[in-house]
């Protein structure tokens, strides 16, 4: 029996896998039965009928059948007893009615066919359509692009220049184009867009795209050496505006963080390149006090003074802190001070007044010797304008007339007269060609003449006197005086526009009395900025007679000793610049002036202490008494009032004396003329300053090497900014009290 069934199952097995297997035969001979044909649902037609319409078919009905075929057959076939008659008629049936199913599948099989061919087709159209509509929208895309590029490029600017600039007359029609708002406006954008890490590497690469270097070569920011004045240029607005937007996020972020010095300083540089002093001050308000220190060491000065008055406040924050904090970095405030000075000079708006007023005085309250600096600044000035104007008529024998055209006519006088007396001297016979032997002017023979010999030796020496004592010969020695004071005046007067061209470049159009008074007003402008306004209180405001005159000798006193530094200093050192044997003796130099003063203090300590003692010697005073210690202070008061006229000849000859043997291979200190005075000068001021009460004192500190102190030293502008080791003393400091008067002078180098 389970043969029988295994056969059985196995023919099964066999028609089944024929049916699955026509399927890849194709549609050629329809008597195969199909692979998967559908199985109907009730609804559909037992038999073959034609396909309807499209939109009747069921599709989805017919792939659903298709999966439920083989779980049919193995229900049908595990539900029929194993017999093998009744196998073969239930399969025999089975097989006609999946005949007659198989012809209604085909049918719907063929209808579906169509239908998808019909989808393909719309398909295929709507796709083509599709197409077509993005290369119409590529198309607009490109033409407007091509459009907006085209247009873009028309407008360029390097399109209508040709850039780089290659010459004066290209930049001036560049910036005939850049006065019109609306080019600058897209000058600027254009110009944005070729971007840089930085600030100066945007100016940078827009400068190597606007100009050449030949044209960049005859340009400076503000006209130093003679060059033109590239600020004045509206090229110059387009990179400032430039660069302020390359950084105007990064400036205007409000950090809250600290900030490390280093971070500070750069910073701060970065804000003050982009004009930003305000947010600049802003940074450097909330330092501490140690990273204010050193961010003030670090600070390039002459950035901040090329931007006054803009840069007022940020100047006047740095001070402020600074001295608020009790701390005196190496900085030196002159230039700021010059600057201001020339501002002030040049402009008379009283907005400038307001805005720098705060500044002025808090570099008081920093640098104090500023107002003695002004003030002997002003002077100087002053009298270089009065000089300038002792260059007139000269009064002669016929009236007035020209300094040069008197000295002429008084010299051919002379020559006329000395070509008599030597006339006179001929025809007299008073020197013969033999030498007179010495025995012939021997006190002697000179007691052994005769009445006849004296005689005649008088009419003779008479006859001479009468040749060559004239009037008119006298006028000489005036008109020779009167051209020393002109040389002088002149000197004075160049000196003073040296010095103001080497602090700032000046017009060379202007008269040099020009440029003197308006210096000068420039100073008087500033000394009433520095002015401390007075107390509304009367008792703040009283102050007794004797600390009034003790005050003002005080601020004399410093002010003599800093006008030396400042004034008779430079003059002596080019005197000495000017003598071949020391034209390379730089350092020699600077030491010659620095022992001068101290041996000039030195020498008055011992006059005075002298002068002291040889007074109460003679008035037999005992110094052990207190009486004695008041007539000290009245004498010393009484040498101070008289200082200016005290006898000091010896104590000048001492110090010259002493500096001439120290260097006696330099013969040429010994003629030089500036260089006395310049040690008159300085035993004058000393004079003055030992009979002080109480006396003041060199420090004599000179030690080398040594650390910066910032309450006794400052920095001379040719020292090393990053070394903080003092390497030698230009000017020796002052004290009284012990305390610091005038701090010394001191050259910092790290090597």
């Amino acid at each position: 029996m389970s043969k029988c069934d295994n056969d059985a199952s196995a023919k099964i097995r066999e028609r089944i896998q024929r049916v699955y297997s026509s399927e890849e035969e194709g549609d050629e001979d329809l008597s195969i039965l199909l692979n998967k044909p559908p199985a109907l649902k009730k609804n559909l037609p037992k038999k073959n009928q034609s396909c309807g319409p499209l939109e009747t078919i069921d599709v989805s009905t017919h792939n659903d059948v298709v999966n439920t075929q083989p779980w049919m057959t193995n229900r049908m076939f595990q539900s029929q007893t194993p017999s093998n008659s009744h196998i073969t008629e239930h399969i025999d049936d089975e097989l006609q009615m999946r005949q007659r199913n198989n012809s209604s599948a085909i049918a719907l099989d063929a209808c579906s066919k169509a239908y998808f061919r019909q989808i393909i087709r719309k398909q295929n159209v709507m796709q083509a359509t599709l197409m077509q509509l993005l290369q119409d929208v590529a198309e607009l895309k490109t033409n407007s692009y091509t459009k907006t590029a085209t247009d873009a490029t028309e407008s360029s600017v390097f399109l209508r220049f040709d850039l780089p600039l290659k010459d004066d007359e290209s930049l001036q029609q560049f910036e005939i184009f850049l006065q019109d708002s609306g080019n600058f406006k897209e000058t600027v954008n254009e110009m944005v867009k070729i971007g840089g890490n930085n600030p100066y590497d945007l100016t940078k690469r827009i400068l190597s795209k606007l100009i050449s270097n030949e044209v960049a070569a005859e340009y400076s920011w503000i006209g130093l050496k003679k060059k033109k004045i590239f600020s004045k240029l509206l090229l110059s607005q387009i990179l400032m505006r430039n660069a302020m937007r390359e950084c105007g996020e990064r400036i205007r972020r409000e950090r809250t963080a600290p900030l490390s010095p280093r971070l500070a300083l750069r910073r701060v540089l970065v804000l003050s390149e982009g004009r930003q002093f305000r947010e600049a001050a802003s940074v450097l308000s909330k330092l501490g006090p140690t990273a204010l220190f050193t961010v003030a060491n670090e600070l390039p000065l002459d950035l901040l003074v090329e931007g006054l008055p803009h840069s007022a406040q940020l100047l006047e924050t740095l001070f402020s802190r600074l001295v608020a904090s009790n701390q005196r970095p190496s900085i030196n405030a002159e230039p700021v001070i010059w600057q201001l000075v020339r501002l002030l000079a040049s402009h008379e708006d009283q907005g400038l007044k307001t805005k720098v007023r705060k500044l002025a005085e808090v570099l008081v309250e920093f640098q104090p010797n500023v107002r003695t600096l002004l003030v002997s600044k002003k002077k100087a000035f002053e009298q270089a304008v009065q000089g300038l104007g002792c260059h007139g008529l000269t009064p002669d024998a016929t009236g007035l007339t020209h300094l040069h055209a008197a000295l002429k006519s008084e010299i051919v006088n002379h020559i006329e007269a000395y070509k008599t007396a030597l006339h006179k001297i001929d025809d007299l016979g008073l020197v013969s060609n033999d030498a007179k032997k010495p025995v012939d002017a021997s006190h002697h023979r000179l007691l052994s003449l005769h009445f006849e010999d004296v005689q005649q030796r008088l009419i003779d020496n008479t006859t001479l006197l009468t040749v060559l004592d004239k009037p008119a010969l006298k006028q000489l020695k005036i008109l020779i005086d009167t051209l020393i004071v002109r040389v002088q005046s002149d000197k004075e007067a160049l000196f003073c526009i040296s010095q103001l061209r080497r602090l700032h470049p000046i017009d060379e159009d202007k008269s040099v009395a020009t440029l003197l008074m308006t210096f000068t007003r420039g100073c008087v402008a500033l000394l009433e900025l520095m002015q401390v306004s007075e107390s509304p209180c009367h008792s703040d405001g009283y102050h007794s007679e004797s600390e009034q005159e003790t005050d003002k000798s005080s601020k004399d006193a410093i002010g003599r000793y800093a006008a030396l530094y400042y004034q008779s200093r430079p003059r002596a050192l080019e005197a000495l610049d000017s003598l071949p044997e020391l034209q390379h003796a730089t350092q020699l130099k600077a030491k010659i002036l620095f022992s001068v003063v101290v041996l000039a203090f030195r020498i008055c300590k011992n006059l005075r202490e002298a002068k002291l003692r040889e007074t109460m010697r003679s008035l037999h005073v005992d110094v052990k008494t207190s009486a004695a210690h008041s007539f000290r202070t009245d004498l010393m008061r009484c040498l101070a009032s008289t200082a200016d006229t005290f006898p000091l000849g010896e104590a000048e000859h001492q110090v010259l004396a002493l500096l001439c043997d120290t260097l006696k291979e330099y013969h040429c200190l010994e003629t030089c003329t500036s260089l006395q005075r310049y040690v008159s000068n300085v035993t004058r001021v000393c004079w003055y300053l030992v009979n002080q009460d109480p006396p003041y004192e060199l420090d004599t500190d000179f030690q080398t090497p040594v650390r910066l102190q910032a309450e006794r030293h400052i920095r001379h502008h040719s020292s090393d900014r990053s070394s903080d080791i003092v390497r030698s003393y230009l000017w020796p400091g002052l004290l009284t009290r012990s305390s610091s008067a005038h701090k010394a002078v001191v050259v910092t180098n790290g090597t």
